[in-house]
């Protein structure tokens, strides 16, 4: 199971994004099922900013469930 998440981040908020998708990824990496994060970054020619692509794959659609509704990923997305 493969989910990908695309999100445009201002070049003033770059570092503090890094950040917390590592954080992120980090408490991802300890529910059962997950297997692995890649993130693509490609900076918009504007100057304005990048656009993140994440790549998370999970062993099965059941995993990726349980992280999607878990309480430490809600609790990571309101810090974004």
């Amino acid at each position: 199971m493969t989910v990908t998440i695309q999100q445009r981040v201002d070049r003033a908020q770059v570092e503090a994004f890094l950040e917390w998708t590592k954080g992120i990824t980090s408490a991802n990496e300890q529910f059962d099922g997950f297997i692995s994060t890649t993130v693509l970054r490609e900076p918009f020619d504007d100057g304005g900013g990048e656009l993140f692509i994440t790549i998370i794959k999970y062993s099965n659609f059941a995993s990726a469930r349980r992280w999607n509704q878990s309480p430490e990923r809600k609790a990571w997305l309101t810090k974004l």
